[in-house]
């Protein structure tokens, strides 16, 4: 008898791995994507679970993390694959058996890794150990990239990243001076906002015509590096960090953006076409957004709401995201519904994340 059948009247339990605790009662954008994911697995009949994976002698993938009595198991891949990871599943499978979904949120994602040599070994030890996951994965998801039917032999499932529009209220526009852009990310390299800040100084070390504010808003690796920039370029008077918001603090500040400001930096990464999902967010509050590189659910389409500059280090022009902003005030009575229609059209975490929960339905 297969071990997935279980009796008709038998719930079938799943793990949603995380490698860290998040907040259910204010969720930034990934954890709010997670809880729909988890969400949409219920509705299946899966009683999920979110699984916190334990550190143990710097690997997640250990004996501590033991899984038992499991048919399902979905994960987003964060760390390196290597013989532990391999391991892990490899006794997971001889043990439970159950269903393995791996989902990859960036792909390609080689140029994540940088150019040290610890950063070349990790990824060399990568790609020798995910050519052994066949018989340990069952299905890889790739988002915002179209891999065909297999990657690294194992059959995939290529969609584009959504947003559960049900969680997101579109923003409700306040009165404020000024001109105001707004970063909101855990700041990492291929965001790119020394860009903007480089742009900034330029702007203010002419005669600007209008008052030009900068929220940073998180925390992450690049932070110290764009508060030196600041320092330096003399804009403290301009640029507000504000340290990682949530739940109705973070509403304030997406209330009084003008423009948003997607990733500046995908070139460090080499990719020309993303589909992150700060691009979803800000389509989703309807706010006209700045992007560094092509976002994959709009090229091809006539989308007058985003400002793509180029997929390079050269510095930001401010005075080009106002002529942009001009241009939308001028063209739309109502820029904010605009582009939520768009989101409805496009990003609907419920459309883009179909096949994937019709082919957990057909394994299971």
């Amino acid at each position: 008898m297969d071990s997935k059948v279980k009796p008709v009247n038998m719930k079938r339990r799943g793990y949603f791995l995380l490698y860290s605790d998040i907040d259910t009662i204010a969720p930034d954008g990934i954890e709010r994507k997670i809880l729909c994911q988890k969400r949409m697995f219920e509705e299946l009949g899966i009683q999920m679970e979110f699984k916190v994976l334990k550190k143990h002698k710097g690997t997640f993938w250990n004996d501590n993390n033991e899984l038992s009595d499991v048919d399902f198991i979905y994960f987003r891949k964060s760390t390196i694959i290597d013989w532990s990871f391999v391991r892990f599943f490899r006794k997971l499978k001889m043990s439970a058996n159950p269903l393995v979904f791996m989902e990859i949120p960036t792909y390609p994602y080689e140029g994540e890794y940088g150019k040290s040599c610890q950063a070349r070994l990790k990824l060399n030890i990568d790609k020798l150990f995910r050519s052994k996951l066949q018989g340990l994965i069952d299905r890889i998801v790739v988002t915002g990239y179209e891999v065909g039917e297999k990657l690294w032999g194992i059959p995939s499932i290529s969609i584009v990243n959504g947003i559960d529009l049900t969680s997101v209220k579109p923003r409700n526009c306040k009165k404020h001076d000024g001109f105001v852009l707004g970063c909101i990310a855990k700041f990492s390299p291929w965001h790119g906002y020394e860009r903007l800040i480089k742009g900034l100084a330029d702007y203010y070390s002419k005669e600007p015509n209008k008052e030009v504010r900068l929220l940073m808003v998180g925390e992450g690796e690049e932070k110290p590096y764009y508060e030196k920039l600041v320092w330096e370029y003399k804009l403290s008077n301009y640029v507000d960090f504000t340290g990682k918001l949530t739940g109705d603090s973070l509403n304030e500040i997406y209330d009084r953006i003008d423009v948003g400001i997607c990733s500046l930096g995908r070139y460090k990464s080499c990719l020309d076409v993303i589909g992150d999902l700060k691009s979803r967010e800000f389509m989703a509050k309807g706010i006209p957004m700045i992007c560094g590189c092509q976002i994959d659910v709009l090229q091809g389409i006539d989308y007058p709401y985003a400002l793509f500059v180029p997929n390079d280090d050269s510095t930001v022009n401010i005075n080009d995201i106002l002529d942009f902003n001009d241009m939308l005030m001028d063209t739309y009575s109502n820029v904010t519904g605009e582009i939520r229609k768009e989101a409805e059209r496009l990003v609907d975490f419920s459309s883009t994340y179909k096949k994937v929960v019709d082919s957990v339905k057909e394994a299971l």
